[in-house]
């Protein structure tokens, strides 16, 4: 995957509160933007589309009476 950049014109008291809000949630403007990107156009991160491979394989499947049985077979 390449990166891109994406430009964007903003209000300045609207661009200054978001690089406050981020600097608050201790993340970047930029995986702010790409994490409201992946929620929008529901594009999975590379973990769950190997989680859903290997399921979709029949591998690492889990089947429990409950959530409790559940939690008990992975050891959480």
């Amino acid at each position: 995957m390449t990166d891109t950049v994406i430009r964007a014109k903003v209000d300045s008291d609207l661009k200054d509160a978001f690089y406050a809000f981020c600097k608050e949630q201790d993340i970047t403007p930029s995986q702010a933007i790409r994490a409201y990107m992946r929620k929008v156009v529901k594009i999975p991160n590379a973990k769950t589309v190997e989680t859903l491979n290997r399921s979709e394989a029949g591998e690492d499947l889990y089947q429990a009476r409950d959530a409790d049985d559940l939690f008990d077979q992975l050891e959480i």
